[in-house]
């Protein structure tokens, strides 16, 4: 089999690289030639820029209930219902950020987070009800998607000895910025750890190579065929890709590392005993 291989390297009116490959088999030949003259440049350029004109932005900017509303309403709810067998099979939700996840949290966990962080009854209230609100459409989802989570182990220590540990959420419409107390950390720790042994179709993934700083606070959320949702701290700047080989390369690469990840780093007993360490 023949594959044909094209790039373009331009640095605007300066030079450009173009680079071509062909394979053939096991048989590769790599040809490279560097242009400096302004007309090979210029008619490059345009043919850069008649590309540019056909293409779209590989992401865009929606709001965080629209994120929901597709991932929960139209997926779940709806591809479930048509294509259950293909959901099922073929489609794992790949999860990472720097915060642990707050979704399983039990309810009386995130009313104390909610009173050391805020000091209004009313607004702890109005973030009560929808964070027990979204809560009603998790059980459904995993029954279905395997999902795994993943997160950096020095990070997770990092936080566990601090007094105060800051799930910073911007104020957004879902979720108040998180003041967590050491043993409120312990304890979110702790219920998360039950959870993983508990459900079937949960995993957590460690890392001791995941990039995470205060201000790398970068979230991606990816399943296979369907979505990329990438997001920071600001919960109101929440871009989506809807490219499917994009979205699928991402897909591809998460799960590799996975899957190249040691068993002692996604074990479920050991992690879950890793997390009640902390």
């Amino acid at each position: 089999m023949k594959v044909h291989i094209y790039s373009i390297f331009i640095f605007e009116k300066k030079r450009m690289y173009l680079s071509m490959r062909n394979q053939n088999n096991n048989n590769s030949e790599i040809y490279g030639a560097m242009f400096l003259d302004p007309i090979t440049i210029n008619f490059y350029t345009g043919i850069a820029n008649n590309i540019l004109e056909k293409s779209y932005p590989t992401l865009s900017l929606i709001d965080i209930t629209d994120m929901i509303d597709i991932c929960i309403k139209n997926m779940y709810l709806n591809n479930y219902t048509e294509y259950p067998e293909v959901i099922k099979k073929n489609n794992t939700c790949y999860f990472f950020s720097p915060y642990p996840i707050i979704n399983f949290m039990s309810d009386d966990l995130y009313y104390e987070i909610l009173k050391n962080s805020l000091e209004s009854n009313e607004v702890i209230e109005k973030y009560m009800n929808i964070f027990k609100e979204f809560k009603n459409n998790i059980p459904f989802e995993l029954t279905h998607v395997d999902k795994i989570n993943f997160y950096s182990i020095d990070y997770l220590v990092k936080l566990s000895k601090q007094d105060e540990v800051i799930y910073s959420y911007n104020q957004t419409k879902l979720t108040p910025t998180l003041k967590l107390t050491k043993n409120l950390f312990k304890k979110h720790m702790s219920e998360l750890a039950d959870y993983l042994i508990k459900t079937k179709n949960f995993n957590i993934c460690l890392s001791t190579d995941l990039i995470t700083s205060p201000n790398l606070n970068a979230s991606y959320w990816c399943k296979k065929n369907e979505f990329l949702f990438l997001f920071d701290n600001d919960l109101s700047n929440v871009r989506m890709c809807n490219d499917v080989h994009f979205i699928n390369s991402i897909s591809y690469l998460l799960n590799q590392k996975y899957l190249q990840t040691p068993d002692t780093l996604k074990n479920k007993k050991i992690v879950s005993e890793f997390l009640k360490s902390l």
